[in-house]
């Protein structure tokens, strides 16, 4: 990133780089594109930005946060496994992905990302795709088991809470899609039930959410005379009709 901010700099440009971290590269996809060709920054120094990149056959953590994600939720996805069974170290990292992704917004909502690469653009972290990576598969692999899906539900409840759209939408399609699941492999209709009643908390709180942000129409009531009139109110309503 530094080294694309300098050269940026010096050519008075701006580089958009069209891949995030850890996309697939194939020789038909730019790694950048430069908005000020004719400073012929492509063309005297594209070997230099072509070296900027980092292109091998496995991801890393360092600069890819979506693998770290997906890494953790693999952990999950092993110890929910037959041989192995054991949902409490499922539910132990579904409560560590929720504190990651608070964090996470936290930083987004509170202004602590500063603008450090002013003339680099990247492409922004979606919401759906982070929930996609941390419990897809969770939910998926813990569908027979009425703990995990709870817990899901109510790690989608926290998300809510949290007050952002996107995230809110992202909950919403998650938690419909973890209770389908549940509804398909739970055999007790009580666990269905109470997975049903985790996931429709999270829909009511979503609800409560939309009705909140929703614009408050101001009433108006269209005059109507009074059936009767008494001799001062019929006087003030003359005098009313005169003045106009």
């Amino acid at each position: 990133m530094c080294f694309l901010q300098r050269r940026a700099e010096r050519h008075d440009a701006r580089i958009n780089v069209s891949l995030p971290p850890g996309a697939l590269v194939t020789p038909s996809k730019p790694l950048l594109y430069v908005d000020r060709p004719q400073c012929h920054a492509h063309r005297q120094g594209g070997a230099e930005l072509r070296d900027a990149f980092v292109i091998a056959a496995t991801r890393s953590f360092s600069d890819d946060p979506r693998f770290g994600l997906i890494a953790v939720s693999e952990i999950a996805s092993r110890a929910l496994s037959p041989g192995v069974n054991d949902p409490g170290t499922a539910i132990e990292i579904i409560n560590r992905l929720v504190k990651v992704i608070c964090e996470w917004h936290g930083s987004i909502s509170n202004g602590e990302e500063s603008v450090a690469f002013d003339r680099v653009l990247m492409p922004v972290l979606k919401v759906d795709d982070l929930f996609d990576d941390a419990f897809g598969a969770i939910a998926r692999d813990g569908a027979a088991l009425v703990e995990v899906g709870v817990n899901l539900q109510k790690a989608f409840l926290s998300f809510v809470e949290l007050r952002d759209a996107a995230m809110t939408a992202a909950t919403q399609r998650h938690s419909g899609l973890a209770l389908e699941r549940a509804g398909r492999k739970l055999e007790l209709p009580h666990d269905f039930a109470r997975a049903r009643r985790h996931a429709a908390a999270v829909s009511e709180a979503a609800a409560r959410r939309a009705e909140a942000r929703a614009p408050v129409a101001r009433k108006t009531r269209a005059f109507r005379p009074p059936d009767r009139l008494t001799s001062s109110s019929r006087r003030t309503l003359q005098l009313g009709i005169r003045s106009r």
